[in-house]
């Protein structure tokens, strides 16, 4: 199992950094690869945690394509956004200690924080669509 787990972890980071770091930083202090360290994660709870991260990670990605593309609103795509953020979080709670979903949260907030100040966020182009810078 440890190298099957070590490259299914090093894939997932990988997948990660694209799509979920786009809410957990690349630019955060050790990077999406130290999650694991981040929330003093047990192998059990990789193997757990992983396929809710890329699930809720790819239905990311998919509404930023949209955004991105002119096909959502950002008025509309704020409420999507943040109902996946909640079933995601509703999802991890299964495995994480509460600590562990506080560490989680703070993490999200600081990577949504970078997203803003690295000026990635969604704006009107007065068209009723949205561009990402």
């Amino acid at each position: 199992m440890g190298m099957k787990w070590l490259l299914t972890f090093a894939a997932l980071c990988g997948m990660l950094l694209p799509a979920f770091a786009q809410d957990i930083s690349a630019n955060a202090p050790g990077g999406l690869p130290n999650i694991q360290d981040s929330l003093s994660l047990t192998e059990d709870q990789v193997d757990a945690v992983m396929p809710i991260v890329e699930k809720y990670a790819s239905q990311r990605q998919e509404l930023r394509e949209s955004l991105k593309n002119g096909i959502l609103s950002t008025a509309h795509a704020r409420p999507q956004m943040k109902q996946i953020k909640q079933q995601e979080r509703r999802e991890l709670a299964k495995y994480l200690s509460a600590a562990q979903l506080s560490r989680w949260d703070a993490l999200y907030k600081a990577r949504h924080k970078d997203r803003l100040a690295d000026g990635g966020r969604e704006e009107s182009n007065g068209n009723g669509t949205s561009s990402a810078h």
